[in-house]
């Protein structure tokens, strides 16, 4: 469960070209979401998370980070791949989290899978500079398998969450490189990202729009992710936890 915490950018980076989302706070406001949505359900927009990730963090910043594969996830066991990280570099305020019962929790050095199992779907609280805060942790991802063919009309679907306020983040991405056709590869040689927020209701449709700018007949990885996000500044640490999943879809317009 714990990995060097050097990887982190990157990480984020591959899970959304970058992403974010805000936090509430017991005692305090932290300042998690300072960009202006114009989205008009009041969500955050797909490159308002791009912005907000792409700003510096300080040391000691704590990441919880559950990755799969559509195809591979496995709701029925204990240990679900959650890999909890922090920065090596000592901060000037480092975080301390508690249990409900407010004893100390050591969640970076723990081997409990069934402790980063209940991460996920909770308020995690924790404490920097003897302030205490405490971050919804949205449910882990469950996705139902979708058709291989991706269309107008194809449909995606999840396992919802009544208390994540901040939508699901969906893109679909196009690399030239991993292209099976010449002829597609050779036509768009460039990568292309498609990326929207919607409402945790369950389910999307896709439209003729989400697919317009890639190619057809191309194949696509196709992201699906939900997250909460604590920003505070570059003194103090930040908390970022997700859980994404990911397939491979063949593009038939």
């Amino acid at each position: 469960m714990k990995t060097h915490f050097r990887n982190l950018l990157y990480l984020i980076l591959v899970f959304l070209n970058i992403l974010s989302l805000s936090s509430c706070s017991q005692d305090e406001q932290l300042d998690t979401n300072p960009l202006k949505s114009n989205y008009k359900e009041g969500l955050m927009t797909y490159y308002d998370y791009i912005a907000e990730m792409a700003r510096p963090m300080a040391p000691g910043t704590v990441l919880i980070q559950n990755n799969s594969t559509i195809y591979y996830q496995q709701p029925e066991e204990e240990d679900k791949g959650i890999i909890i990280s922090a920065t090596a570099d000592s901060p000037i305020y480092p975080i301390h989290f508690f249990d409900d019962n407010g004893s100390p929790l050591d969640i970076i050095n723990t081997t409990d899978s069934q402790l980063t199992e209940r991460l996920y779907g909770k308020h995690l609280k924790y404490a920097i500079d003897n302030k205490s805060y405490s971050l919804y942790t949205p449910q882990l991802l469950y996705v139902k398998e979708p058709d291989y063919a991706l269309k107008p009309g194809s449909t995606i679907t999840w396992n919802t969450d009544a208390k994540n306020e901040k939508g699901v983040v969906i893109w679909l991405t196009y690399k030239p490189t991993t292209q099976m056709r010449w002829d597609i590869m050779e036509k768009n040689r460039n990568y292309i990202t498609e990326g929207w927020v919607v409402e945790d209701k369950g389910s999307y449709v896709f439209t003729e729009e989400n697919l317009e700018k890639l190619p057809n007949g191309a194949q696509i990885n196709l992201f699906i992710l939900r997250t909460n996000f604590a920003y505070n500044g570059l003194k103090k640490p930040s908390v970022i936890v997700y859980s994404m999943l990911s397939t491979e879809c063949l593009l038939q317009k």
